[in-house]
């Protein structure tokens, strides 16, 4: 139905009047105000006619044109409706091409190998070197946005925009090429991935990335503390050996005169020992003053830059950071003026040092002989040490700090865990959503795995090579945690203590020796930080569970359907609510006619006023009877490709074009349509 206003004068007379023309109307979805729209409205009102009170204009995203400059098509030009699009053309045309290059544009290649491979082929022999891809997008705001991209692999294909550095981020899209809804329906991966595209969970995974990041930062400072710790070991040992040599000497040179000096020898290196540390001190004070002067204040936006609130903030953090260097500043000169106290207190100390040396010295001159030789190899060791000592310090400070860096690698391990266990529970409500939408075509569930799956999975993975039994590593997958697994590896390997080891074995059924095969293979084989990633690596992931209506209260998984079935589901959730533009290449390929209708048709018919549509497609169903908005007609020649028009069916010739497309031209349709006989259909 439609309506319009039969022009009252508003006396309440029932009289008509001019002022009362256009006080209740009907809208009508038109390409050109002609006879032929009008008969389109006429012919689907559903989608094609709303009352006023029905009329709603609704901001979302979408994609408003793209222009291409260089290769197959080149100066092509194409503009898009916000509603639904239909790109048509015969084969080699350039239908896939278009939406290639639009997914080039907005840096949103596909994720499978196979279809990155020719996505990437494409690109490469069809838009060839320099040339470029020009979209315009407009944001749910309403504002344009131009985004130029040109095929330079040479120079990671720039944009010439300025600031537009990830257009996926800043205008996301649902594409999916020729066949690429199949490899997606093949793979639990591919299906997670998917299912993250109707939603924003930016904030999760940026969480999940930044914990990840730091844990693979804290594996790498705690497997450089490991090192140290078998440093120190090293060094302990050698200045243990080192003092066990001169107690020997001690007791053989032993006299009064040693005795004193001997003491005095001890004191003098403790107080160089002092010197050091202060020494150490100021050196990494002055490290930090470096780094936090070369850290650069936050620019203010030109638009905002004389806003008096961002000025005064502004002013604060110039503050902040000239007070931090202040104090650095001050407590330099506050750790040179110790040093400087100390070496005082050396100077004043030194003279009776120098002279009970050069007493014993003297003492070692008048023994001679063996006495003097024994002297000169107890200096030389008493070198030795001090130089161990000083290797010791810095190898001591690092070692020191296993069991802090230990705790904060704990709370972010911690951390990461709650962040995927918060991100499941959020997939799972919006999962719940998708299903909703369905109409009882799809349950859609998320599972998570256990930690068994991927520790086993990654630990397999680790030990090839070994000689370990498969049973072997499934028993210790199954009756242990990846956290107490790496710890006592590292504890056998690291701070040798075989008895972390024995008691996995023997918690875990395995026979001791076969623990201690397999710790010594991955310890030689893989580097610290590697073993140790595998305690957070193995956290459990989300797994996808699909499944598709087949019959009544029936419902199959991906895995036990057909091609077309599972296309179809994953197409059902392609289709299902949401605002960012969906851009699909054939999607009717593998579905059946029953299928396009009640499960893409009614739905792009429903959505298409609150949601951008881009196919290309060859099938009647999907282009007409869901009423495309806007026809983009292609043809191609044997060296290039270009649009030749461009509208709605409201007028020729795209309504001419449509028919020989989509239904073989007039003379066919008008056979097939006499044997129908669907006016003596019920």
């Amino acid at each position: 139905m439609y309506q319009a206003s039969d022009n009252p004068s508003g006396s309440g007379d029932g009289s008509h009047g001019l002022a009362g023309i256009g006080t209740r109307c009907a809208y009508f979805k038109l390409d050109q105000i002609n006879i032929e729209g009008l008969a389109q409205c006429l012919a689907d009102p559903d989608v094609r006619i709303r009352q006023d009170y029905e009329f709603e204009v609704v901001g979302y995203p979408f994609i408003k044109r793209i222009k291409i400059t260089g290769g197959f098509l080149n100066n092509a030009d194409a503009n898009f409706h916000p509603g639904l699009n239909s790109i048509l053309g015969a084969k080699g045309a350039g239908k896939s091409l278009l939406i290639e290059f639009l997914r080039f544009a907005l840096n949103q290649p596909p994720s499978n190998d196979e279809i990155r491979n020719d996505y990437l082929s494409k690109l490469e022999h069809r838009l060839e070197n320099y040339g470029s891809v020009e979209v315009t997008v407009v944001d749910e705001t309403g504002k344009d946005l131009a985004i130029t991209r040109t095929w330079d692999p040479s120079d990671d294909n720039p944009y010439s925009t300025g600031g537009t550095k990830d257009p996926a981020e800043l205008f996301p899209v649902l594409f999916l090429s020729q066949n690429e809804i199949i490899k997606i329906a093949e793979n639990e991966s591919e299906q997670i991935a998917f299912i993250d595209n109707f939603f924003d969970f930016r904030s999760f995974q940026q969480q999940i990335t930044t914990l990840e990041n730091e844990l693979a930062e804290l594996d790498r400072v705690l497997a450089e503390c490991f090192a140290a710790f078998a440093s120190q070991r090293v060094i302990e040992l050698r200045i243990e050996g080192f003092k066990k040599e001169i107690i020997t000497l001690d007791a053989a040179l032993k006299n009064p005169v040693f005795d004193q000096f001997s003491k005095l020898e001890i004191k003098d290196n403790a107080l160089r020992v002092q010197q050091r540390f202060l020494d150490d001190l100021i050196q990494k004070l002055g490290v930090d003053q470096l780094d936090y002067g070369q850290i650069e204040l936050p620019a203010l936006p030109e638009q905002c830059e004389d806003d008096p609130a961002l000025k005064r903030v502004a002013d604060l953090s110039t503050r902040a950071k000239s007070g931090l260097l202040d104090k650095l500043e001050d407590a330099t000169r506050a750790l040179k003026a110790t040093k400087q106290q100390i070496e005082t207190e050396y100077a004043k100390w030194l003279p009776e040092f120098q002279a009970a040396k050069k007493t014993y010295n003297e003492a070692v001159q008048k023994e001679g002989g063996d006495y003097k030789n024994l002297a000169q190899k107890r200096a030389k060791i008493v070198k030795q040490i001090e130089a161990e000592q000083q290797r010791l310090v810095p190898v001591k400070q690092k070692s020191d700090q296993i069991k802090p860096v230990g705790i904060k690698r704990d709370e972010a391990i911690s951390s990461l865990k709650k962040a995927y266990e918060a991100y499941s529970k959020e997939r799972q409500e919006r999962c719940a959503k998708l299903e909703h939408e369905s109409n009882g075509r799809l349950m859609v569930r998320i599972s998570e795995s256990t930690n068994v799956d991927e520790f086993r999975n990654r630990l397999s993975s680790l030990k090839k090579g070994s000689y370990v039994r498969d049973t072997e590593i499934e028993l210790i997958c199954t009756k242990t945690n990846p956290g107490a697994f790496v710890r006592a590896i590292v504890r056998h390997g690291i701070f040798e203590k075989p008895e972390s080891l024995e008691e996995l074995a023997k918690s875990v059924g395995i026979e001791k020796q076969r623990m201690f095969t397999l710790s010594e293979f991955l310890k030689n084989e893989y580097p610290v930080e590697k073993l140790l990633a595998l305690e957070h690596k193995a956290l459990p992931k989300d797994r996808p569970e699909i499944k598709y209506k087949v019959a009544d209260n029936t419902f199959e998984p991906l895995n036990r359907l057909s091609v077309g079935q599972k296309c179809t589901a994953m197409l059902i959730l392609a289709l299902s609510n949401g605002t960012f533009p969906i851009v699909i290449d054939q999607p009717e390929d593998s579905l059946d006619i029953r299928t396009i209708w009640e499960d893409m048709c009614s739905k792009v018919r429903k959505g298409k006023e609150r949601r951008q549509f881009v196919f290309t497609t060859h099938n009647s169903s999907l282009a007409v009877a869901s009423d495309t908005d806007k026809f983009t007609i292609l043809e191609a020649g044997a060296t290039s490709g270009r649009v030749i028009f461009s509208g709605s069916m409201d007028h020729a010739p795209v309504k001419d074009e449509v028919i020989t497309y989509l239904e073989g031209g007039p003379d066919t349709y008008k056979i097939k349509f006499g044997k129908y006989r669907i006016d003596h259909i019920n």
